[in-house]
């Protein structure tokens, strides 16, 4: 039997032990991948709206809602 002294020496990184904090399910590493990926999109969109908004003669807000 396990004790709380046990769990408390295991390095939680360490994905031998089988209970580390980087052993998640498929579904926890495929939402924090489209995070990043929908943070670089704000990213890279975010400073051409100016020019996007003069080449479609929208306002910025108009610009904005057509990428949210």
């Amino acid at each position: 039997m396990r004790s709380a002294r046990d769990d408390a020496d295991e390095d939680p990184f360490d994905a031998g032990s089988g209970r580390g904090i980087l052993r998640q399910p498929k579904a926890v590493w495929a939402t924090a991948g489209a995070s990043v990926v929908a943070f670089m999109g704000i990213g890279l969109v975010d400073p051409i709206l100016p020019s996007i908004a003069g080449g479609l003669d929208a306002s910025p807000s108009q610009v904005s809602l057509l990428f949210t």
